[in-house]
């Protein structure tokens, strides 16, 4: 996936970053807020990363945008 910088449906998750590093990503990474989906929880095995306050912020900014929300 490519992150495109200013894309408001994106949000990078820089490991090289206080937040980013704390996520407990291996890798850099940029989280699509526009590509929704939902998985019942049976699939769900374990949790794999934790992110930040201000990173999450941003995932709810990103989410309102796709959402179109006030």
């Amino acid at each position: 996936m490519i992150y495109r910088r200013g894309d408001a449906l994106q949000v990078l998750v820089d490991i090289t970053t206080p937040a980013g590093a704390s996520s407990g990503l291996s890798a850099t990474s940029a989280i699509r807020c526009g590509n929704l989906f939902t998985l019942h929880e049976k699939f769900i095995l374990r949790k794999i990363v934790a992110l930040s306050t201000v990173l999450m912020l941003q995932v709810d900014d990103g989410l309102r945008t796709a959402l179109e929300l006030p």
